[in-house]
C-alpha cells in the first residue's frame, strides 16, 4: 500500500486531542446528561413505584459521582499546571531580574 494513495474507508484517530480542553467538555456534558436522566428515573420510580427504576436511578448516581470525580479532575489540572507554570515564570524573571 502507497502512502500517496490513501483508501476511503480510512479515516483519522486523533478524537479532539487537537482541539484544547474538548474532553473536559465532554465530560461535564455527559454528566449533566447522566444527571438528567437520573433524576427522571428516580422521579418515575417513586411516582409509579418501581423498585427497578429507583434502583436504577441510584445506580446511576454512582455514574454521576464519577463523571463529577473526572470533570473535577480535569479542572484540577488545568488550574494546577496553570498556577505552578506561571509560578516558575513569574521565579525565572525575578531570578534573572536580580542577578
Amino acid at each position: 500500500m502507497s502512502l500517496e494513495r490513501s483508501p476511503s474507508w480510512e479515516h483519522s484517530h486523533t478524537f479532539g486531542t487537537g482541539e484544547p480542553r474538548i474532553g473536559e467538555r465532554r465530560t461535564r456534558w455527559v454528566a449533566a446528561l447522566t444527571f438528567a436522566m437520573m433524576v427522571v428515573e428516580i422521579t418515575a420510580g417513586i411516582g409509579y413505584g418501581s423498585m427497578a427504576l429507583l434502583a436504577d436511578g441510584w445506580h446511576m448516581a454512582t455514574h454521576v459521582v464519577a463523571l463529577g470525580v473526572a470533570a473535577f479532575a480535569y479542572a484540577f489540572f488545568f488550574f494546577c499546571f496553570w498556577f505552578w507554570f506561571c509560578v516558575y515564570i513569574y521565579t525565572m524573571f525575578y531570578i534573572n531580574k536580580i542577578n
